[in-house]
C-alpha cells in the first residue's frame, strides 16, 4: 500500500506542478488523499463508491461552504468526481489536488474538510464528512484521518409553495392547506378580504389565528374538500420559522410554539392579513390551519399535583360564543367543563385522580364552541411525584408495604407549619416508638419506622399536629 501511495502522491504532484505553472502564486498547492477508509453508498455498510458516482467537495470547516478556488482550473478546484478505481486505489477512496484557500492571502488558520455526498439510493444518501485539516503555504500532502457519515432525504428537486390564500376571509370558519418548504424559499399566507370592524366591536373583533404542524397527513375537510392537508408522500419539514413580511398595512402578529395570532387592531375595507413562513432546516412540508379568533380570551393554566392527583387550574379573560372546554390526558378525554360563557372571564379547575406516581402523562386543554368548532389551547407533560405534590390539607396515610418486615414508610402531609407528633403503640396500648417529635413544614413527608426488634402482631401510629388534627392506622408485622 505504501508503494501504491508514493505512486499516487508523485502522479498528483506532477499533475498539480504542471496544472500550476500559470498561476501567479503557486504557494497554495495541496493534494489531499483518502485511504484510511473507503466511502458507501450507505453510512452503515452499503456499495463502496464507484469512480464518477459521487462528488468530493472542499468546504469551510466553519459553515460549510465550498473553498475558494483561485486558479480558474475547471478540470480542478474544489469539486471533482471519485476517482480512487482510476488512482489504483479502489472503490470508496480518492486523491486529487485541489486549488482552494490561498493562505498567502487569507488566514492560514481557516479550516477545511472534505464532503462527499453519495448517490440517491432508495429516498436517501450517504453524506461523508472528514475531519478539519489546514493549508500551510508551499505544496503538501494531506492524508485524511476520520469520516462522520449521515443519512439524509433526497428525491426530485423541491418544488416549493409560494403562497397560500385562505379567501372569504372569515366566511369559512376553519381551513387548512398543505405547504413545501424548500431551501431557501418564501411562502406568503394571505387571509381575507377581511369585514369593516369597528374597533371595541365584539360581534367582529376576531383575528386569524394559524396553527402549523409538520407533514401533511390529515383527512379532507369535508366543507371543502379542495383545502385539505393529505400528502402523506411529503416528509415533514424538520426547521422553519416565522418570517416578517415587509408590506403595506402588514399586521403585527405574535407567533408562540407553532401558533401565528396576527392582530391589527381594526379591520379595513378589503384588507389582507399576510405573514410568512420560511425555510430554515430539511426540505418538507408543514400544514397551515387557518381558524378566525377563538372564541375566548385565556389567560394561565397550570399543572400541578395536589391531594394524590393532577389538577389542571385555568382562567379565561373574556369568553365569546363558548360553550365547554375539554380537559384529554395522553389523546384520550378525561373530564368536560362547561363554559360560564361571561365577558368579563372565569376560573375553572380539573383534577383526575386516576395517576400512578413515577408515570408520565401528557394533557391537553381544548376549548369548543357554540357551533362545535374545537381548538387545543394547552399542552403539557407531568410525571405525579409524591415528593412534588401540593398539599391542601393535614393528613396521615397508610404506611407501605403492609404486611411488613422488618422495616415500612409512613407518610404524612402538613397543611401549614407546625408541631407535630407520630408515635407507634402495640396492641396492648404500651407506646413502643417515637418517630417523629418536632416542628414541620408545609409539605409531603415521609419517616421510616424499623421493627427489627419488636415481635409479629398488630401495630397502631397515631399523629398528632398541633391542635388541629390527629389520626390513628393499623399495621401489621409478620417476621
Amino acid at each position: 500500500m505504501k508503494a501504491k501511495l508514493l505512486i499516487v502522491a508523485l502522479v498528483l504532484l506532477a499533475l498539480a506542478t504542471s496544472g500550476f505553472a500559470a498561476c501567479t502564486d503557486p504557494n497554495f498547492v495541496a493534494i489531499i488523499i483518502n485511504v484510511v477508509q473507503p466511502l458507501t453508498d450507505n453510512c452503515t455498510g452499503g456499495t463502496p463508491l464507484a469512480d464518477g458516482s459521487a462528488v468530493v467537495q472542499v468546504v469551510r470547516a466553519s459553515n460549510g461552504s465550498l473553498a475558494d478556488s483561485l486558479c480558474g482550473f475547471l478540470n480542478f478546484g474544489y469539486e471533482l468526481p471519485i476517482n480512487g478505481d482510476l488512482l489504483g486505489l479502489g472503490a470508496g477512496y480518492f486523491g486529487f489536488d485541489p486549488a482552494f484557500g490561498n493562505p498567502t492571502k487569507s488566514d492560514p488558520a481557516v479550516g477545511y474538510q472534505c464532503k462527499v455526498v453519495g448517490p440517491c439510493v432508495s429516498g436517501f444518501q450517504a453524506v461523508w464528512m472528514s475531519n478539519v485539516f489546514y493549508c500551510l503555504v508551499g505544496p503538501q500532502e494531506i492524508y485524511l484521518e476520520s469520516w462522520t457519515c449521515t443519512m439524509v432525504p433526497c428525491g426530485p428537486s423541491c418544488d416549493p409553495t409560494t403562497e397560500v390564500w385562505f379567501p372569504d376571509g372569515f366566511g369559512r370558519h376553519f381551513e387548512s392547506a398543505c405547504v413545501t418548504l424548500c431551501e431557501g424559499s418564501v411562502c406568503l399566507i394571505y387571509t381575507g378580504p377581511l369585514p369593516v370592524c369597528p374597533q371595541g366591536d365584539p360581534a367582529l373583533d376576531r383575528f386569524p389565528l394559524y396553527t402549523i404542524t409538520p407533514g401533511c397527513e390529515e383527512p379532507p375537510q369535508p366543507h371543502d374538500p379542495n383545502m385539505f392537508c393529505n400528502d402523506p408522500t411529503c416528509p415533514p419539514a424538520l426547521v422553519w420559522n416565522f418570517t416578517d413580511w415587509e408590506e403595506d398595512n402588514h399586521p403585527p402578529y405574535q407567533s408562540a410554539a407553532n401558533v401565528v395570532f396576527v392582530n391589527d387592531g381594526i379591520h379595513v375595507a378589503g384588507y389582507y392579513y399576510v405573514f410568512a413562513l420560511a425555510y430554515a432546516g430539511a426540505e418538507g412540508c408543514v400544514c397551515v390551519h387557518f381558524d378566525e379568533k377563538l372564541p375566548v380570551e385565556m389567560g394561565n393554566v397550570d399543572l400541578a399535583i395536589v391531594d394524590d392527583a393532577v389538577r389542571m387550574t385555568w382562567n379565561t379573560v373574556s369568553e365569546n360564543d363558548l360553550d365547554k372546554f375539554i380537559v384529554s390526558r395522553n389523546g384520550e378525554m378525561v373530564g368536560e367543563v362547561r363554559a360560564t360563557n361571561t365577558a368579563s372571564g372565569h376560573e375553572y379547575s380539573f383534577a383526575d385522580a386516576n395517576v400512578e406516581y413515577g408515570t408520565s402523562y401528557t394533557y391537553e386543554l381544548a376549548i369548543v364552541d357554540l357551533g362545535g368548532a374545537r381548538e387545543v389551547v394547552f399542552t403539557e407533560s407531568i410525571t405525579p411525584s409524591e415528593l412534588a405534590a401540593t398539599v391542601s390539607e393535614y393528613k396521615l396515610h397508610q404506611n407501605f408495604p403492609n404486611p411488613f418486615n422488618p422495616s415500612t414508610s409512613i407518610r404524612y402531609d402538613v397543611k401549614a407549619e407546625n408541631h407535630v407528633t407520630l408515635k407507634v403503640f402495640n396492641a396492648t396500648g404500651q407506646e413502643v416508638a417515637t418517630l417523629v417529635n418536632g416542628s414541620e413544614k408545609v409539605g409531603v413527608h415521609f419517616v421510616n419506622f424499623d421493627a427489627a426488634n419488636l415481635t409479629s402482631g398488630l401495630y397502631f401510629y397515631t399523629i398528632q399536629i398541633g391542635d388541629v388534627y390527629s389520626a390513628t392506622k393499623k399495621m401489621l408485622l409478620v417476621k
